[in-house]
């Protein structure tokens, strides 16, 4: 029998994870960030295997969300973003996850930047 486990980006209490619909987002100021190269995130087809290196902008903390091992970001795409923690990305390394990837990006709260990772589960098409 397998077990299956449901993840959310946001509990009940607003003061653990913030009051905001998605947590982080890409600053409309980029900073040597080149979003024409053809290795962009956004110019990335995650449905498949990536076997190349992304190049992700910083992505920036919305103003009200809390760093948290699990977070969401909206990035207008056509595939689904999940922003995890190096804890959790450990503690998922334990299970028996169906195709996945994961790529290191870097958030920024306030002046400090913080490693993260783009975990995104690749469909079976």
């Amino acid at each position: 029998m397998d077990n299956f486990y449901k993840l959310y980006y946001a509990t009940p209490d607003k003061n653990e994870t913030g009051y905001v619909s998605h947590q982080v987002e890409v600053s409309s100021k980029q900073e040597n960030y080149d979003f024409t190269l053809s290795n962009s995130y956004q110019k990335t087809y995650f449905e498949k295997k990536i076997d190349y290196e992304v190049v992700f902008p910083i992505f920036k903390l919305v103003k009200g969300a809390k760093l948290t091992d699990l977070m969401n970001y909206s990035g207008g795409g056509s595939y689904s973003c999940i922003i995890i923690s190096s804890k959790l990305l450990s503690i998922i390394k334990n299970f028996r996850i169906d195709d996945y990837q994961t790529f290191n990006i870097k958030i920024r709260n306030f002046k400090h930047i913080q490693d993260y990772f783009f975990f995104h589960v690749r469909s079976r098409t």
